[in-house]
């Protein structure tokens, strides 16, 4: 597979309020900040990981962000899983409510999907940031990556990802309005074989090509945090299947997405060089703007979340991106058909 979005950070807004979808038989659920579904159904057996004893992993906001975490039960076709269903992981990062009291534009609900075989928790820091921003943020984990239900479920192909992530903002979202972003979706990964994924030297080679400064940034901490998932039984099994279905393939294809974004770039990345790559973008996308992050490198999100987060605050308090607070017309699902226009580009 070649390498295809490896941005550090991009945020495609998706303006268009839709219709609300109740689940079969729901619990209760906190996320009152915003006015989405107040209940869904959670994945009874799911249990969070334990990032501090069983992943001995130190970093507080790690253990923070995985105590966070819930599994939903979504809709999905019965050629993904023969029971309708499969078990999606995220953590919620609901805004503070003083923060977003006090800010003078209502701001969409922000859902972030994390990067090649990565984990809700590459989020830990960027969340509770634009959480103290009055933002309020869905961190949620791919089917087959992350923390997802991987038994009895049929494929973890491309096209089943996007399907399960359509049924997560159906169900925890009321596929109401709500901008997504998304961090280096794919990967330079041909056929090496999925065991190398499990690599320590691979995975520590990646954490120091990722930061501009990896003395502080590029720790065994990191590397346990990229790694935990890949110990699950039924990882291999998963990704496998989306290798096997050709991954996503979005380079023909960014040219469509005409909604307004945003590309963040670290000034320093040392995986992809952002005046050749970040300025392809630019160029592609209709509608896109750039920023850069300084003094970072191939993940802001991780190595300055903070400045990062006042840059999508920026973004999501822009006019482009005010509310729009109506239904389509016909009743159709319009975040369903933005859904399945955009995020179908990054398939074959």
């Amino acid at each position: 597979m070649k390498s295809s979005i490896a941005a550090a950070l991009i945020l495609l807004g998706l303006p268009d309020a839709t219709l609300s979808f109740a689940p079969p038989k729901s619990s209760s659920s906190s996320s009152s900040s915003t006015q989405l579904l107040a209940s869904y159904q959670e994945d009874l057996t799911f249990t969070p990981p334990d990032t501090f004893t069983d992943g001995q992993i130190s970093e507080e906001l790690c253990t923070a962000a995985a105590s966070k975490m819930k599994r939903v039960m979504v809709p999905v076709s019965t050629d993904v899983s023969e029971s309708g269903y499969v078990g999606i992981s995220f953590i919620h990062f609901a805004a503070d409510a003083r923060a977003k009291a006090a800010s003078k534009k209502k701001t969409l609900p922000l859902l972030l999907v994390h990067g090649f075989d990565s984990s809700a928790l590459e989020y830990r820091r960027l969340g509770p940031q634009l959480s103290a921003l009055g933002i309020d943020v869905y961190c949620v984990d791919l089917l087959g990556w992350g923390y997802t239900q991987l038994e009895n479920v049929n494929s973890f192909s491309a096209s089943a990802k996007v399907e399960a992530l359509q049924g997560f903002w159906k169900t925890v979202g009321g596929n109401g309005e709500v901008i997504v972003g998304g961090a280096s979706l794919g990967a330079p990964l041909a056929r090496a074989g999925i065991k190398v994924l499990q690599s320590v030297p691979l995975r520590n080679s990646a954490n120091q090509m990722s930061y501009y400064n990896p003395e502080t940034y590029a720790t065994e901490d990191a590397l346990k945090v990229g790694r935990l998932h890949c110990l699950r039984d039924g990882w291999e099994d998963g990704m496998l299947s989306f290798m096997q279905s050709g991954g996503f393939r979005p380079k023909e294809k960014v040219s469509q997405i005409d909604v307004p974004s945003l590309v963040l770039w670290g000034r320093q990345d040392g995986i992809l060089e952002g005046k050749e790559f970040a300025q392809k973008f630019i160029d592609t996308m209709p509608n896109a703007e750039l920023q850069w992050i300084e003094e970072c490198g191939h993940v802001p999100h991780l190595e300055q979340a903070e400045v990062t987060a006042r840059l999508i605050a920026d973004f999501l308090e822009s006019d482009k991106m005010k509310p729009l607070g109506k239904k389509s017309a016909n009743g159709s699902n319009g975040v369903d058909s933005i859904f399945g226009n955009l995020l179908s580009n990054f398939l074959n």
